[in-house]
């Protein structure tokens, strides 16, 4: 493709080599290629002077724009906090990190601003605070920091190329003395300079293979002069026999089953010192002494590398020995038995192909190989023996040809180093201990996220975060903020509301507590005491307590406080309002476009100026004529309109209306727009009814008046409205008529029950049936006047009186105190009945 052509020179800063640049031609066929400052190649954006601040910029912008897209799932009625954490870890992570094995050499500045956008990811899974300390966020969060994320993946990365053939031309990257090791190399045999990772100062190499060999070899705990385990190219087998891998109790019961042939036992060990050894045993006759071999490897070996070794050398046994009939090794590794199926590049390979050459001669002699899987550590003497055999081997010498480092133990050493550094990190970072307001967090065991809190409605979810560090919605750290008057609490009164006087202590949350007690007995987990110095803590990073406290949390009423703060994750929602829509229909939709506009419309987006001149030839010189009962009329010219039955025109006429969504968001920003055609939907969300009203027909005013100006109209009999409320949080104190005197009531009534059980006194009990009765009585009043309010207002409309009589005919036994009088042909109506006779 000529049109793409690119030219692009790399250079340093010198003043002639820039002349030279800026005189450079490049001609392909012909076509001159077009001068690139940046050019984009494999997804990297490479600048001229590979400085790779281009592509770090670009992968900055595009994970925060990500990060904003996300936002509406992260919200309080969004998903759970598990799923957010892998939506934000295969969205913004993979993009923000692309490349980054590359260009990461451990800049500070480069690695703040990554840690600033992990820091949202953290707050928009978890629903956190701003202000929350950030080791206690990203440890919630299952996050790791920025530097340790990124030395990680050059540590990964590294790993893989060792991983690939010699042959593979990734792989030369890397210097030959990490490859090969320089153990037994001779003098002239490698490169002089090809030592500099080796050096252990902190200066960063120029050459991208040491440097990344560099960053491996400061992970390692072990001196890889001996080299690192090779891979080759070959075709790609599988098992030359059979593989077998049962459910547990089937494998239990033909391991202790005699067998036609010879049955090899074979195992691998670690010790807590690092050496690995493997074994393998036989029994060659029933009832009879054990045979062993015991393969001592040292160091620098894991576990896996060890069962491939026992396999490998219990085969090539079973080719010395010559035995009758098939050969069986069994093993309890089945990571082992997976790696044996496929002779692919990778970790373990040289041992795969010892074994499938062994296995091989032996079919070759009519001897079939099995290889079978039996459960470990149950008591079954062929097994025990062979880990007693190898724990053996662990302990001795290394043998010859294990002095290399195995691809296993260097991506175990990369896991450990990686986990050691998230460690360091928290310890440096995570607040731990008792803090000011009574706030105290201890960080939980591991890096992982509370599947029962990843779980819980992102709603309950966000609370309990809160609570945890103690930036939450009460009343002491809302009082810390400048939110509140006084930190006192609003549902008991009591002077300091910390996280545990919520949790242990507030009278106005018993309900909520009853639950988490009844949830910690069933779970096992000890009831806090008066004794205890932070039971909050302890409960928090309990793993077994988290279902109970999220209970607490969902019926203790904590998501109802009117002061929230403005600090909060979740501030946009519109927590306790209602929703309502306007459904508007354009009429005639495709008759109404007219051209000149439609031209305009595609200009501002930028069409390309040969569709523009299409799209005005495909519309203009039309003629349309009228044919009844075989009667043709005249042709008559067409000025507007996009013809029906086209598959362009409801493209077209989705551009021309485009504009319609943007100007009522532009002129009421409380609206959102969708639209599918020729259809328009309003959305807004508001605290009454009323209000919803007034911005919908401000709304609708706009679209109508836009209309006016682009030749649109809408059907107005189509037009419907709908409002939307959840049920789910709606009680009896929220609803209408429920005013500040009855509050002042109802926290009365509470005071004198709670004196009348204190003092346990006649009088005191008089006082409280005293205030119970003036709380009902004014209840009552309250709810009457609401009702003749709403009535009266209801009967000034005839659709008015049509739903008085249907919650007349639908009440049953209404009382006249709620239902006003009704005046009809200058005569008054009273009772229900004669109320209901009128319709």
């Amino acid at each position: 493709d000529r049109k793409r052509l690119r030219r692009f020179l790399y250079r340093r800063h010198r003043r002639q080599v820039a002349q030279n640049v800026s005189r450079a031609r490049i001609r392909v066929g012909g076509e001159l290629a077009t001068v690139k400052s940046t050019v984009r190649w494999l997804g990297i954006l490479l600048d001229s002077q590979l400085t790779w601040k281009s592509h770090y910029n670009a992968r900055i912008k595009t994970a925060r724009n990500t990060i904003i897209r996300l936002n509406s799932l992260c919200r309080a009625n969004g998903l759970p906090p598990a799923l957010v954490r892998r939506i934000q870890k295969a969205t913004v992570q993979a993009q923000l990190l692309w490349g980054a094995e590359i260009w990461w050499q451990g800049q500070k500045t480069w690695a703040q601003r990554i840690q600033i956008l992990i820091n949202k990811q953290a707050r928009g899974i978890t629903g956190m605070f701003p202000k929350t300390p950030i080791g206690a966020l990203i440890r919630e969060a299952a996050l790791e920091p920025a530097t340790v994320l990124m030395d990680a993946r050059v540590a990964r990365y590294t790993a893989r190329l060792l991983a690939l053939p010699d042959t593979h031309p990734t792989a030369q990257i890397l210097p030959v003395t990490l490859r090969h090791g320089d153990l037994h190399a001779q003098p002239g045999e490698q490169p002089l300079d090809d030592r500099e990772w080796a050096s252990r100062d902190n200066k960063v190499l120029n050459r991208l293979g040491q440097r990344l060999a560099k960053h491996l070899a400061q992970r390692l705990n072990r001196d890889p002069s001996g080299g690192i385990e090779r891979t080759e190219q070959c075709e790609l087998q599988g098992f030359p026999g059979s593989i077998r891998v049962l459910d547990k109790e089937e494998a239990l019961t033909e391991a202790n089953q005699q067998r036609a042939g010879t049955t090899f036992w074979s195992d691998g060990s670690r010790l807590d010192t690092g050496r690995a050894g493997a074994g393998v045993t036989l029994q060659a006759v029933p009832g009879g002494p054990w045979e062993h071999v015991e393969v001592p490897m040292g160091h620098g070996h894991e576990v896996f590398d060890a069962e491939l070794v026992g396999v490998a050398t219990a085969l090539e046994w079973a080719l010395e020995r010559q035995p009758l009939g098939p050969i069986w090794v069994l093993l309890d590794a089945q990571n082992a038995i997976d790696r044996l199926r496929s002779t692919r590049p990778g970790p373990g390979q040289a041992l795969v192909l010892r074994a499938h050459k062994a296995a091989e001669k032996l079919a070759l002699r009519g001897q079939p190989v099995t290889i079978q899987w039996v459960p470990g550590h149950s008591g079954i003497e062929g097994n025990e023996q062979a880990d007693q055999a190898a724990k053996r081997a662990a302990s001795k010498q290394t043998a010859p040809g294990f002095e290399h480092l195995s691809l296993a133990h260097v991506r175990r050493a990369c896991t450990e180093a990686r986990r050691a550094a998230v460690s360091e990190w928290a310890q440096i970072n995570a607040v731990q201990g008792r803090h000011r307001d009574g706030r105290a967090y201890k960080m939980p065991r591991g890096w992982n996220l509370d599947p029962v809190a990843g779980k819980a409605p992102k709603r309950v979810a966000s609370r309990y975060y809160q609570l945890k560090t103690g930036h939450a919605p009460i009343g002491t750290y809302l009082y810390r903020i400048g939110q509140r008057e006084s930190p006192e609490c609003q549902a008991c009164k009591e002077p300091h509301e910390t996280v545990r006087h919520v949790l242990f202590e507030c009278r106005g949350r018993r309900a909520g507590r009853r639950t988490l007690y009844q949830a910690l007995k069933k779970a096992g987990v000890p009831l806090p005491t008066a004794a205890e110095e932070d039971p909050e803590a302890r409960l928090f990073a309990e793993p077994r307590a988290t279902q109970g406290l999220l209970q607490f949390v969902a019926e203790a009423n904590l998501f109802n406080d009117k002061e929230r703060t403005a600090r909060e994750a979740e501030s946009s929602d519109a927590w306790g309002k209602l929703a309502a829509a306007l459904f508007m229909d354009i009429e005639g939709a495709f008759d109404h476009v007219i051209l000149a506009k439609l031209v305009e419309v595609l200009r501002e987006a930028s069409v390309d100026g040969d569709l523009i001149h299409w799209v005005t030839s495909f519309l203009s010189d039309r003629r349309v004529t009228l044919v009844i009962d075989g009667h043709v009329g005249k042709e008559v010219p067409i000025s507007s309109g996009l013809p029906q039955g086209s598959p362009v025109s409801p493209i077209l006429f989705v551009l021309y209306v485009h504009g319609l969504s943007r100007a009522i968001e532009r002129s009421v920003p409380e609206v959102q727009c969708l639209s599918f055609v020729d259809d328009q939907g309003l959305i807004t969300a508001a605290s009454s009814v009323k209000e919803a009203c007034r911005i919908l027909e401000k709304a609708a005013e706009v679209a109508i008046e836009w209309g006016v100006a682009n030749g649109v109209q809408f059907d107005r009999k189509k037009t419907e409205a709908a409002f939307f409320i959840d049920d789910t949080d709606v009680n009896i104190y929220s609803r209408a008529g429920y005013t500040p005197e009855m509050a002042k009531l109802k926290h009365h009534v509470s005071r004198c029950r709670r004196h009348a059980r204190r003092i346990n006194t006649d009088q005191a009990w008089e006082d409280y049936a005293e205030a119970r009765k003036e709380m009902k009585r004014r209840t009552n009043e309250l709810a009457r006047d609401l009702h003749r309010q709403r009535i009266e207002q209801a009967t000034e409309s005839i659709d008015g009186f049509w739903r008085i009589a249907r919650w007349v005919r639908n009440r049953g036994k209404p009382r006249a105190t709620f239902t006003p009088t009704l005046y009809y042909n200058n005569t008054s109506y009273t009772a229900p009945k004669e109320k209901a006779a009128l319709f």
